[in-house]
């Protein structure tokens, strides 16, 4: 054995044992922000008009979405009717005491009434987000949509989208 081997072998030894801690650390911090993780699983991609979703609930959000991004050349959640029609339903809600849970979740919603968040961090993703939310999050706690809102959507094309989506996986 050469002498000192024994000192290069234990430097080695913490090398490693620092690398894989640290690649470790970015692997877990990047999946937060990977499309597979389980912050995020779903998407509509607009440019090839896919929905790509792993779960039920998860589904209808982005089916939300496709629906939003159909609807002309304009996005429904890009027009100034629907941004003033969440602006006025937030000044409405603003000075009640007791909100009930929708109204708190949009009262909330980040880029609205919570501080703005930048989308690559798990922020808010602009009045689309808003949009798709308003109705899922409706839909699925048993909600009726806000009647300021009710406009800007077609419940029975949406639902009807989702009891058809093949078995909630990818449909890509």
């Amino acid at each position: 054995m050469w002498f000192g081997e024994n000192k290069i072998i234990k430097k080695l030894s913490l090398i490693f044992i620092s690398l894989f801690i640290i690649i470790s650390g970015l692997i877990a911090t990047s999946s937060s922000m990977n499309p597979m993780s389980e912050y995020y699983r779903g998407w509509y991609d607009f440019k090839s008009g896919q929905v790509h979703c792993f779960d039920k609930l998860v589904c209808l959000h982005e089916l939300v979405h496709e629906y939003d991004w159909e609807s002309g050349k304009k996005q429904i959640s890009e027009t100034p009717k629907f941004k003033t029609a969440v602006a006025n339903y937030y000044k409405s809600i603003m000075d009640k005491e007791e909100k009930t849970w929708l109204e708190e979740y949009i009262y909330t919603f980040p880029g609205v009434g919570g501080e703005y968040l930048d989308y690559g961090v798990g922020g808010w993703g602009g009045f689309g987000e808003l949009y798709a939310e308003i109705f899922s999050a409706s839909f699925l706690r048993g909600l009726d949509i806000p009647k300021e809102f009710e406009q800007f959507y077609d419940k029975k094309i949406i639902l009807e989208r989702w009891e058809k989506y093949p078995n909630f996986k990818s449909r890509w």
